[in-house]
């Protein structure tokens, strides 16, 4: 028999600090830097980088942290799946991670992320409009950070709710 419909596994996040609150994101900042620079060359399929010992669910084999602070955005830590829920990050071991991929970026513990350009929104509230089950999830309210560079050229607060209605 063949199935008829592929299924993946939801995957775990990489989290921003954004003022008082961690934020889940599917923004993967550091995949893109990899990717871009081509640090990683072996393990790849489709273009989809798979590291030794990652499970179904955090098949990058590392979560990321970033956070805000003033108006840039910045990687504070490269951790292992799910350390972060356990309450104890490994900050050696993340800076390591670190300086072994960025090497002088690495400035006071922290890398600044000039590479990313784009838009990075954050949900306002708890209902979902859409989701495709593994990463893009849409929120009836968000917030949506324009960056360039690295710097927050602007925030501002969206509804969906109209973009949902002309979805359907």
């Amino acid at each position: 028999m063949i199935s008829s419909g592929l299924h993946a596994s939801p995957q775990m996040p990489d989290f921003i600090i954004y003022g008082n609150d961690t934020i889940k994101t599917y923004n993967l900042l550091v995949e893109q830097y990899l990717q871009d620079h081509e640090i990683v060359k072996s393990d790849k399929l489709f273009g989809l980088s798979f590291r030794k010992g990652a499970s179904f669910n955090c098949w990058r084999g590392y979560q990321a942290i970033y956070k805000i602070e003033s108006d840039s955005l910045y990687l504070v830590d490269i951790t292992n799946c799910g350390e972060r829920w356990t309450g104890k990050i490994d900050t050696a071991a993340s800076e390591k991670k670190m300086k072994a991929i960025f090497g002088d970026k690495l400035v006071n513990g922290k890398v600044f992320i000039d590479w990313f350009s784009g838009a990075i929104s954050f949900p306002l509230t708890d209902k979902i409009l859409r989701w495709d089950g593994v990463f893009y999830t849409i929120y009836e309210n968000e917030r949506v950070l324009n960056i360039a560079n690295g710097k927050i050229l602007n925030v501002k607060n969206v509804n969906n709710s109209s973009f949902a209605l002309n979805l359907a």
